[in-house]
């Protein structure tokens, strides 16, 4: 009886350990995304359109490389999905860039797509979205956009409620092991019984 009191002992000793580390994990607070997001677009995403603006705007969530060229991308797609060429102009912090696109004289209605990429300057991460908007009238067989909630962003909640992942994660593991160290303690009392 000894040998399955000490086999509980450790196991509730291994459970605790794993619960205070999972909790302090669970309560730390959130580290900063270090991927580069969107701040701001326009146009935004499923906005509805009558004239194809002159340049597309987009500010990021922080300064990313401007240098190379090989540090960025971006496209435009018309609805019957051409390519169109671009000239690209960042702000010098690389916080803000215009995208203008070598539109047609007759630009298509339909959905576009607007396609990014950037690496951010402080650590290189990579950012990347796209950005779907209507210009006049929807083509046959094209589905109306949705409008992202204002709210949705790329913060650190991802709990409906605005708790992080990680503390319900925390949680779990913590209830599910003390749950298991319990129902191993119960069985080492009976079977002295």
């Amino acid at each position: 009886m000894k040998d399955v009191s000490m086999i509980v002992r450790s196991a509730l000793a291994v459970a605790g350990t794993v619960l205070f580390t999972t909790m302090v994990v669970g309560f730390s607070p959130p580290t900063a995304q270090a991927q580069p997001g969107i701040t701001e677009a326009s146009p935004a995403p499923g906005d509805v359109l009558q004239t194809l603006p002159e340049f597309f705007h987009l500010c990021f969530s922080e300064p990313v490389k401007v240098e190379e060229s090989s540090d960025w991308k971006f496209n435009v797609s018309t609805p019957d999905h051409r390519d169109l060429g671009l000239r690209i102009v960042f702000q010098t912090s690389g916080s803000c860039v215009d995208v203008f696109p070598g539109a047609p004289e007759e630009p298509p209605d339909g959905i576009w797509t607007f396609d990014w990429l950037v690496h951010a300057q402080s650590d290189g991460s990579e950012g990347s979205g796209t950005i779907n908007f209507q210009l006049g009238e929807l083509q046959p067989g094209e589905t109306p956009l949705m409008t992202p909630d204002p709210g949705a962003g790329t913060g650190q909640s991802d709990g409906d409620d605005g708790v992080p992942l990680g503390l319900y994660v925390a949680a779990g593991v913590g209830v599910a092991v003390i749950v298991a160290a319990g129902a191993g303690f119960v069985l080492s009392r009976r079977r002295r019984a």
